[in-house]
């Protein structure tokens, strides 16, 4: 398992879930997955907040800098 994603990839919601999926059970808990693409689109954050309540992560979404993370 990894310590962390940076997740950059295509930006449409469909891509954006499917990419996630794939990757999020990857990390170890405790882990940490980021993120680019945040502040100006939501075909990211949509999917990003619905694999969290996916998988029932409650932990918080952080979006900085055009950035997102948020622990496993």
């Amino acid at each position: 398992s990894l310590d962390f994603i940076f997740f950059d990839a295509m930006v449409t919601e469909k891509q954006t879930y499917a990419e996630a999926m794939a990757y999020y059970p990857k990390i170890k808990k405790g882990g940490w997955f980021m993120g680019h693409d945040a502040e100006c689109n939501l075909q990211v954050i949509k999917p990003i907040e619905r694999i969290k309540q996916k998988f029932d992560n409650s932990n918080e979404l952080v979006i900085y800098n055009n950035c997102f993370l948020f622990k496993v």
